[in-house]
């Protein structure tokens, strides 16, 4: 299958409540990326729930911690989101002992300059779990993406925040 007339689905990687993620390949460039198509969703009420405002300052971040998000685009009646392709482990299936514990560190640290970069921006990731935090390891150091933030902003008004299904994993900002 291809969607847009541009990305042909390579694998299917995941999916959510809203979505389906793909492994894609641009058919023009050759390059590989992640797209997520939110086919749960009608353009409509995709955009009731997010702003193309916010869409666009998602595509601005840059930080080596947060997947990057190059666009997003209209399939059918749908949005999908395209970003960057980071194969890696997801945090919940990291197996703990005494001898990776450093390791486990770092990819905690890299986690925080991710979420930090995020809230500089004025955005909760509102879904910050295991799942949500991808890693490689590279030279014995690992490399660390925060995948999967939202478009939520900080300073909105605690009574239209909404807390995510995910119980037990809620962002701090979202519960207090």
């Amino acid at each position: 299958m291809i969607i847009d007339s541009r990305y042909k689905i390579i694998e299917e990687i995941g999916s959510g409540i809203w979505a389906t993620v793909y492994k894609v390949q641009d058919t023009r460039s050759e390059k590989t990326y992640a797209l997520k198509h939110f086919h749960k969703l009608t353009n409509a009420e995709f955009y009731q729930k997010f702003s193309a405002e916010n869409m666009h300052q998602i595509t601005k971040l840059r930080h080596p911690n947060l997947l990057h998000v190059h666009d997003f685009g209209n399939f059918d009646d749908n949005i999908y989101c395209l970003s960057e392709y980071f194969d890696g482990k997801i945090l919940s299936k990291f197996k703990f002992s005494k001898s990776n514990i450093d390791l486990l560190y770092e990819i905690i640290v890299q986690t925080c300059y991710g979420i930090s970069a995020l809230h500089n921006q004025n955005i909760l990731h509102k879904d910050l779990k295991p799942t949500n935090i991808v890693y490689q390891v590279q030279d014995n150091h690992p490399v660390v993406k925060v995948l999967d933030y939202g478009f939520y902003k900080i300073g909105s008004e605690k009574k239209s925040q909404k807390i995510n299904q995910n119980l037990p994993y809620i962002a701090p900002e979202i519960y207090t």
